[in-house]
């Protein structure tokens, strides 16, 4: 990690400062609360035009969130069409779905998802990439572990790539695993953990 990692901020307006190659983790406790901060954060990025955005939906689905977006006034099926918002499912980009269903993916897999997602972006002209993953339904189903030991490939895939990455925890389903600290697990995998 980075020697500027590991700074704690209790104000989301650091997302406004987002810089490409940096990885950031968000905490949240709230529905509400989640949608209203990532959602400020993609309207900002599609209206400014340079990032294309890869939402890994978690709980709520690729529905849910194309719904709650639409709720929010981002109009998903334009951003879509022109290929610069694609929202996916976490558990479909993350866990296999062939023979060894259920299982977390390869990192040299998961690392090639993304790979081909910014490659797929070229012909739009994009200047970076923003990935948000939510990663709250695979820490409930078990899958912690294998998220933290990911975020250590993703680092490596954020810095080759002109991206950054906000990866989305539900501290309530932390909590329920038995992490009494989330800052502290998860800081020395980020440069920031944005509350």
């Amino acid at each position: 990690m980075s020697q500027q990692g590991n700074q704690f901020s209790q104000s989301i307006g650091d997302f406004s400062n987002l810089r490409a190659r940096e990885h950031v983790a968000f905490l949240f406790s709230s529905l509400p609360e989640k949608q209203s901060k990532l959602f400020s954060l993609v309207s900002s990025i599609l209206e400014a035009g340079t990032n294309s955005i890869l939402y890994l939906a978690g709980k709520q689905g690729v529905k849910g969130i194309r719904l709650s977006m639409k709720d929010a006034g981002i109009n998903v099926a334009l951003y879509e069409r022109r290929m610069v918002l694609k929202i996916e499912d976490s558990q479909e980009w993350y866990l296999d779905t062939g023979i060894s269903q259920g299982l977390f993916r390869s990192d040299s897999e998961i690392e090639s998802r993304f790979r081909n997602f910014a490659e797929s972006l070229i012909p739009a002209g994009l200047e970076a990439i923003t990935i948000i993953s939510e990663m709250d339904i695979l820490v409930r189903k078990g899958f912690l572990e294998d998220c933290i030991r990911f975020e250590h490939t993703l680092n490596l895939v954020i810095s080759s790539l002109n991206a950054f990455c906000v990866c989305v925890y539900d501290e309530r389903d932390l909590s329920d695993q038995g992490i009494p600290s989330p800052q502290d697990r998860l800081a020395h995998l980020h440069n920031r953990i944005l509350r």
